[in-house]
């Protein structure tokens, strides 16, 4: 089904006794980083809704659990310390399905069956990043029962040269000329945990992993979001909710991986996408090649093959 476009003046919000499963995963390579993190924390308990927020240390140099424990005090907010392999190549990818399975499955100790049974909605936060005031209900609230996920605009800063403006609109997956210039960003996403436990059972089935691939340093979260709107397609009786409005604060940094990603792997994570989602792939080109800015929208010039 198409998506359904919703203004502020056609909702009002309430306080929402569902529980809202929200997952950071953190790499800090300097101390320095941890202010990144301390910030997108407090976007989020000030928010109407119950939460459960799982930070999960994906095998940080630095000392995070000690910062975490003498920092966080909320005990909504839990720590989880995934140790990386050797062979792990820098992605956040295994830190979110760690979460995942630490919200929805639920293991590792970090909630409690019980409350994990509670969690309805489940939406993702980069450590460097934050939440607008109110994302959460705004999201909450603008699904009905046959909404599968919301997602909305966010405000990109880039901190490096001090502008900021905002961005995002509906996400259409046109044929003649593949994806549309303003993809929906997974971090303006909040999904409907049934649903999201079936696009997790859809790509384990079809690519072997869990909802992120580990393989990808790039592109890894509109990977997940091209997946959901495929989805969708299989599903009729269910469609997803857009809110002209920013649910999601997005910071451009100088130690984000993506300006430290090397342009092979760039390449290869572009053609693994394309392979993927059928479209077709020109490998001269990569996913920092088609996009004037990495966060501000998709120009993959490619089409379904």
């Amino acid at each position: 089904m198409p998506n359904l476009a919703v203004n502020l003046s056609n909702f009002r919000l309430f306080r929402n006794s569902m529980t809202v499963g929200i997952i950071t995963p953190v790499y800090a390579a300097k101390k320095s980083y941890l202010r990144y993190l301390e910030d997108a924390i407090e976007s989020v308990p000030n928010q109407g809704a119950d939460i459960i927020h799982i930070v999960v240390d994906d095998g940080s140099p630095t000392d995070v659990a000690s910062w975490f424990h003498q920092t966080i005090s909320d005990p909504r907010i839990r720590y989880l310390r995934r140790e990386r392999a050797p062979s792990d190549i820098r992605t956040a990818s295994n830190a979110r399905n760690l979460g995942l399975q630490a919200l929805l499955d639920p293991i590792y100790g970090a909630v409690s069956p019980q409350e994990s049974a509670e969690i309805k909605y489940v939406a993702f936060l980069d450590a460097d990043d934050r939440l607008t005031p109110m994302s959460i209900d705004l999201r909450v609230s603008a699904f009905t029962p046959q909404t599968a996920f919301v997602y909305g605009m966010f405000i990109y800063v880039n901190s490096i040269t001090g502008s900021q403006d905002i961005r995002g609109r509906a996400f259409r997956n046109e044929p003649a000329t593949g994806l549309n210039p303003d993809p929906p960003l997974l971090w303006t996403a909040m999904f409907r945990r049934d649903f999201l436990v079936s696009l997790r059972e859809s790509r384990n089935r079809l690519y072997g992993h869990d909802l992120f691939d580990p393989s990808m340093t790039v592109g890894e979260d509109i990977d997940v979001m091209l997946s959901a709107f495929e989805l969708l397609e299989e599903k009729p009786d269910i469609t997803s909710t857009f809110i002209r409005f920013p649910v999601y604060s997005h910071r451009k940094i100088r130690e984000s991986t993506t300006n430290l990603v090397s342009r092979r792997k760039d390449r290869t994570d572009y053609a693994r996408f394309c392979e993927k989602h059928d479209l077709v792939n020109d490998d001269k080109l990569s996913f920092l090649d088609r996009l004037s800015d990495f966060f501000r929208a998709i120009r993959l010039g490619a089409i379904r093959g």
